[in-house]
């Protein structure tokens, strides 16, 4: 009798310790892993090479993509009065965008945090396949995304330069937001712009650390040989507490809009962590993952050097009619950085033709002289 009153003092007043649930994976390419993500709309797994394919350049098409398993991201604090946090994560992946051959594409992605493995009825366009237009704004939504975003305004009266991160709440529009840059490992204070459209492999890490309330987010070029050591944005987040549920699917959302404003989106490699007090997510060597699809820039070819001249003016006419109130990097207004990425993006494409032209050029002089031997052949044969 004794022993069994010990017993049920035991189970009843001592707590018991909770199970700490976590989850850490990584894809280095995604062949072979098609059971572990989920997939709706224009995503797909592109084979042999294991590309995970969100959207195509089709017009006004959304995809996404999701780990198969929800994500504990809310614990208790007992020894706190029982305080309710949001877990501490880290997710590191590479993408690439290509833009639509004959524009500068649009209109981007966002890795998410969501209560379904799919975003059901979500729009197209600047609603980046998170949410539409009844749900916008919606607290029950209970959504976060990291927006990476690459059309200038979006038809919201904007007055955004198009190649920047936003974070999102329950909402298409950015609580905050950065146009994208990275800092020099050997002077935290040099930054250098580069394109998210630029059809170049590219890193994204995102750590968040709970006892914080703290989201660092550093986006940089994965062919550095380094990896910034000040991000890009680092800020608190307390409201994400009120967004997120118990259990999240975490995952990619894509979505392109009319015909110029459409891109490929592509992911190469993913991993994530919430493992620990301080988790991070496993490296993504470049060489480890899947080769990058090609920037096709063959339009050129079917437009010439008028039209690119003309998609060069209308860039530059967009960034001169469009300033941020606070737009300002260093001494440079965000009409002048736009006017400046037109410019090399001009200047890319051009040299790039005059590759091709080479190319063609040599290709044809080849066979001619390769017909010529051949007819030479045959006459001495005879």
């Amino acid at each position: 009798m004794v022993l069994l009153a010990s017993l049920l003092f035991r189970l009843f007043l001592i707590p018991s310790v909770p199970v700490r649930a976590t989850t850490e994976f990584t894809f280095r390419g995604f062949k072979g892993n098609d059971s572990e993500i989920r997939i709706a709309g224009e995503a797909a797994v592109i084979k042999p090479d294991g590309l995970l394919r969100l959207t195509n350049r089709a017009s006004n098409v959304t995809g996404t993509a999701f780990y198969h398993k929800p994500v504990r991201l809310l614990e208790t604090n007992r020894k706190a009065t029982n305080a309710t946090t949001v877990r501490s994560f880290s997710t590191r992946f590479v993408f690439v965008i290509i833009p639509s051959s004959s524009s500068s594409g649009g209109f981007g992605f966002t890795f998410t945090l969501s209560p379904t493995p799919n975003r059901p009825n979500a729009g197209s366009a600047q609603y980046l396949g998170v949410l539409n237009k009844e749900n916008n704004g919606d607290p029950r939504n209970h959504v976060f995304a990291v927006e990476f975003d690459t059309v200038q305004g979006s038809g919201d009266d904007t007055d955004r330069i198009g190649n920047d991160i936003g974070l999102n709440f329950n909402s298409r529009t950015s609580d905050f937001q950065e146009p994208v840059v990275y800092y020099q490992k050997d002077d935290p204070n040099k930054r250098e712009d580069f394109e998210l459209e630029s059809g170049n492999p590219i890193q994204a890490l995102l750590n968040y650390d709970g006892a914080t309330q703290t989201l660092n987010v550093t986006v940089y070029p994965a062919k550095l040989g380094f990896k910034p050591t000040k991000p890009l944005i680092s800020r608190q987040i307390p409201k994400l507490l009120d967004v997120v549920q118990e259990e999240m699917y975490v995952g990619f959302t894509a979505a392109t809009g009319k015909r110029d404003q459409s891109s490929d989106h592509y992911v190469m490699g993913w991993s994530f962590s919430s493992v620990g007090e301080n988790p991070i997510a496993a490296t993504l060597d470049l060489s480890e993952l899947p080769p990058p699809p090609r920037f096709d820039s063959g339009f050129i070819g079917r437009y010439g050097h008028h039209a690119c001249v003309a998609l060069l003016l209308r860039h530059v006419q967009k960034a001169t009619a469009t300033r941020r109130d606070s737009g300002r990097l260093g001494n440079r207004s965000s009409s002048q950085i736009q006017i400046q990425r037109s410019l090399r993006r001009h200047r890319w494409i051009q040299g790039d033709w005059d590759h091709r032209n080479r190319r063609v050029r040599n290709g044809l002089q080849r066979k001619t002289r390769q017909r010529r031997s051949h007819r030479c052949e045959e006459d001495h044969s005879e």
